[in-house]
């Protein structure tokens, strides 16, 4: 499990699996980042799985990242869920943009304004990539 930290950097989202539409081995599970082989476009899934929240202001900002710069992101807000801990919300989000060849793209967070918990073993992250 990965617990959000709230000092409002940005952070990279850990997976312990990446689930891949095509025969590919360009996603780095050490450093939970894809590094596109060829210049095309990339179409992504990502799931998380949420633990943990105050009722106040759960949210943060998450989303897809090239080169460590926000491609695709959104700002989700799971607000009126119970407090108690182990009841979870599955938020997703998708996207699809061009990549250069060498690349990396990761899954980040920021502006977490509680420190939730985001449930590794079933976050997931898919994708197809299409070369030029």
């Amino acid at each position: 499990d990965q617990t959000c930290v709230t000092d409002g950097s940005t952070q990279v989202i850990t997976f312990e699996t990446a689930e891949e539409y095509q025969d590919t081995t360009q996603f780095d599970t050490t450093n939970d980042r894809w590094t596109a082989p060829a210049d095309g476009w990339l179409d992504l899934t990502a799931i998380l799985s949420i633990d943990g929240g105050d009722d106040t202001d759960d949210s943060m900002n998450w989303g897809f990242y090239v080169n460590g710069v926000a491609k695709v992101h959104v700002l989700d807000n799971w607000r009126g869920r119970s407090k108690a801990t182990g009841t979870e919300i599955v938020t997703s989000m998708s996207g699809g943009f061009k990549v250069s060849s060498g690349q990396t793209i990761d899954l980040r967070y920021t502006g977490v304004q509680y420190a939730v918990v985001l449930k590794n073993a079933y976050c997931h992250l898919s994708g197809t990539f299409i070369p030029d």
